[in-house]
């Protein structure tokens, strides 16, 4: 039986006794982490198998999700540290993509048919807040609380990248270029939209639009629903293979050959003019409240004003936004230093290591930095003004 060994918020100590003498702790110590005003909010050590490795975090809402080698994701409440549920979701060897969150989902217990449906013979049973996983040939959803698993549905292609969902179908992208909408209810194919393209970016829903990009460098929108609305394509600079974003401000996203592109909701035309960045943009683009970030091949980060489309500083060696607060942003670098940032100068007011940590969950929204080792000793980093969670 897997254990879940919870070693509470206390700071870590630098040194510890093993065997007949101290050995340096892998990890920064508490005296390290409060350089930057930072202290261990709280950790634990996920009881994983032998040989087995964590390898992605995610964070999602009040959610983190912990995804290993063998394709086991661990959840934890993100806020206090503790286990919710696990579950198998595929084979190993085979890809799972990223978790995506619906509230208020309802699917009757067992699938049932249209017929059933309007005649009113099947209850569709209480709402629920849902987690969906796709993997290459399958649509995993489940109760994101226990981890019940409500659906298993097998795809009649091969998805190649993140669907998504408005929490009554889940649209899953066809690496060959086609999103297809997937009724939960009945699990019947309702319709797809085709593209020029392979699709390998995660596709997009927002306020009943349905967004996708393809590798010949087209953005997608489609009215979405139980009927295919009219599709909209808008032509970008060059091929999208990186996750982009939609909010209620628009469209964001990283073409490959180094141009950033801001686009009204629904394609109806541009935010700004594209921003020219140096490299290639093979990372997802974080867009937070004021400004957007974007890694690009081989070794910088950029920061690009939202609403301007106007880059706010560029820095050598920058990967990935961990964290923000209040103008301050905590981002890693290729030698796994964690660097505070002002984040509308850029000017780096202080660098430590983050030691034996190497998996992170990318983080724009909340001051809280979570990082893992692949040995799953799993840290959550806050500023130190925020307190230790009640028990």
């Amino acid at each position: 039986m897997r254990k879940l060994v919870v070693l509470g918020s206390l700071a870590l100590a630098a040194w510890t006794l093993a065997g007949c003498g101290p050995q340096v702790s892998p990890f920064p110590g508490s005296e390290v982490l409060g350089k930057a005003d930072l202290q261990y909010y709280w950790d634990l050590t996920l009881d994983l198998d032998e040989d087995e490795s964590l390898e992605r975090l995610y964070l999602r809402d009040e959610t983190l999700y912990c995804v290993t080698d063998r394709n086991r994701v661990l959840v934890l409440d993100a806020g206090r540290g503790t286990m919710r549920w696990s579950a198998e979701l595929a084979a190993e060897g085979l890809e799972v993509f990223a978790p995506v969150h619906a509230d208020g989902v309802r699917v009757p217990p067992e699938i049932v048919g249209m017929r059933e449906i309007l005649a009113g013979e099947t209850q569709m049973g209480e709402p629920f807040d849902a987690v969906f996983f796709n993997t290459v040939s399958h649509v995993l959803l489940f109760d994101r609380r226990t981890g019940e698993k409500r659906r298993d549905i097998p795809l009649g292609f091969a998805c190649g990248t993140t669907g998504t969902t408005d929490g009554q179908r889940f649209y899953a992208p066809a690496i060959r270029g086609s999103v297809h909408a997937i009724d939960l209810p009945e699990v019947v194919d309702l319709w797809s939209m085709g593209t020029d393209a392979f699709i390998a970016a995660a596709v997009r829903e927002h306020d009943g639009y349905l967004y996708a990009a393809d590798e010949s460098g087209t953005v997608y929108a489609a009215r979405a629903g139980d009927v295919k609305g009219a599709t909209y394509r808008e032509p970008v600079s060059g091929p999208v293979t990186a996750d982009f974003h939609v909010d209620e401000r628009g469209v964001f996203l990283p073409a490959r050959n180094g141009r950033i592109h801001g686009l009204a909701l629904g394609l109806t035309g541009r935010l700004w003019e594209p921003v020219i960045v140096e490299g290639d943009l093979l990372d997802a683009i974080q867009v937070g409240e004021a400004t957007l970030y974007q890694h690009a091949t081989p070794s910088r980060l950029y920061a690009v004003d939202v609403q301007t489309g106007q880059t706010r500083w560029q820095m050598d060696r920058g990967r990935q936004v961990l964290a923000v607060q209040e103008g301050t942003v905590y981002l890693r670098d290729d030698a796994r230093f964690l660097r505070v940032v002002d984040e509308q100068s850029g000017k780096v007011r202080v660098s430590l290591p983050l030691g034996g940590m190497s998996v992170f969950a990318p983080n724009v929204r909340t001051d809280a930095i979570y990082a893992a080792s692949a040995a799953g000793r799993v840290f959550c980093i806050r500023p130190a003004q925020a307190g230790l969670p009640q028990p």
